[in-house]
């Protein structure tokens, strides 16, 4: 087997989703298959006074024994989001550069995987050109949107570079893989397609243990929900505006004024819960303001229990190269609402498993929600259709015998060279 290492922005101790669970379900199973694979990431790039993202040194200790698999921390100080763009970010961006290339070079790996942010990638794809390792960089999404004026043009070249100097650029949807042939040229880049997963075995085990609706309602009461029995729409996301939240907000009086107890709750933190928490004042009456929670950070048990509990998840989030949450959903047989962007359509299928609509428009969301709510029989039927969907994707086994296939390619062309 070959030896080689898996390089991310943050870990899964860090509690933010789908890109550092993927990475972690890949680098654990490829070590179960018998690769040597170890684990490159920050220390903990973020202030601690910030918005929560992450966790304490104990926690972290905890993770690195417990994860299966060998972790290295690169040190970088915790500036905070804000920081990182400034001169002083700028430095310790290039010092973090050094130290990644000086780790990559120690470990002399036959190859590397990359998550996908767009300068560690590109510090990764320069140093496979040296080093002459095959670089392959996984792709969960391209953001279009890259700023106006110089910073733009740079953060543009920046990833056009690691896109077309990666060995093959492992994409989590194929709507990813079409941006990423746009956002290049057909014949400088190498794409596949490896999508998410879901792990059934546990989320089953869970159902079977709890007492489903119960279980749910008592966790919501222990984290402040203070809703009654009325129909629950949830959300599990970070806080950016990216995600939509926002929109489910403004929706929320058309949807009070036909269901008056229902109550929408929201699980996550991140740099825009300040802005929501005004939206949420702006949108609603002083009695209607209760029908919203904010519970923060969840675990993973709180979340499964939240789930179950809800009637439907919504999401009208405008960036998602997949959006593994609309999966997570379907699991528990609950139907999703996103919007029809980049990959949702291919966690979504509208009018089958959820209802996709026009990004930004809180009159769409108000009017899918409002549709699954009257009708018990459809909103059953697609959280069915879901749940099938779900069982279809394949597991966290099937992605790690995709990627052991794509790095024997990888190194077997690296060694004819």
């Amino acid at each position: 087997m070959a030896t080689g290492v898996m390089v991310s922005y943050m870990c899964r101790a860090h509690p933010f989703g789908a890109t550092e669970e993927y990475c972690h379900q890949v680098t654990r199973i490829l070590t179960d298959m018998g690769q040597e694979i170890s684990y490159l990431t920050f220390s903990c790039p973020h202030s601690a006074s910030g918005v929560g993202q992450c966790p304490d040194p104990g926690a972290l200790e905890q993770f690195d024994a417990t994860c299966g698999y060998p972790v290295e921390r690169i040190r970088v100080p915790p500036l905070g989001l804000d920081r990182w763009n400034t001169l002083v970010g700028l430095s310790w961006r290039l010092r973090f550069s050094w130290n990644l290339v000086r780790a990559i070079q120690r470990k002399r790996p036959e190859y590397v995987i990359v998550n996908n942010w767009a300068f560690m990638s590109a510090v990764c794809c320069l140093a496979g050109r040296v080093l002459r390792i095959p670089v392959i960089v996984t792709v969960h999404h391209v953001n279009w949107d890259v700023g106006p004026r110089i910073r733009g043009r740079l953060r543009r070249a920046i990833v056009s570079f690691h896109l077309k100097f990666a060995e093959v650029n492992a994409c989590v949807s194929e709507s990813t893989a079409s941006d990423v042939v746009q956002w290049t040229l057909p014949d400088r880049v190498k794409t596949t397609v490896i999508p998410n997963a879901i792990d059934l075995v546990p989320l089953d085990a869970w159902r079977q243990d709890a007492d489903s609706t119960d279980e749910g309602l008592s966790v919501l009461r222990g984290l402040g929900f203070s809703g009654g029995n009325g129909p629950i729409i949830f959300t599990v996301a970070r806080l950016v505006e990216y995600k939509g939240i926002q929109w489910v907000i403004r929706a929320l009086p058309r949807i009070l004024e036909e269901f008056p107890d229902a109550r929408y709750v929201v699980a996550g933190d991140g740099p825009f819960k300040a802005e929501l928490e005004e939206t949420v004042k702006a949108a609603l009456s002083s009695e209607q303001r209760d029908a919203v929670t904010f519970l923060g950070f969840v675990s993973t048990s709180e979340k499964f229990a939240l789930y179950n509990a809800c009637d439907m998840f919504a999401m009208p989030s405008t960036v998602e190269g997949f959006g593994i949450v609309y999966s997570e959903a379907g699991a528990f047989g609950k139907p999703s609402i996103g919007c029809d962007v980049m990959g949702v359509p291919e966690a979504i299928a509208h009018e089958q498993t959820g209802l996709l609509v026009p990004p930004n428009d809180s009159d769409a969301v108000a009017e899918a929600i409002l549709r699954l709510l009257r009708d018990d029989g459809e909103r059953e039927r697609m959280g069915a259709a879901a749940r099938k969907r779900v069982e279809l994707m394949g597991t966290w086994e099937d992605r790690a015998r995709q990627y052991q296939q794509l790095i024997e390619g990888v190194t077997r062309k690296r060694r004819k060279r």
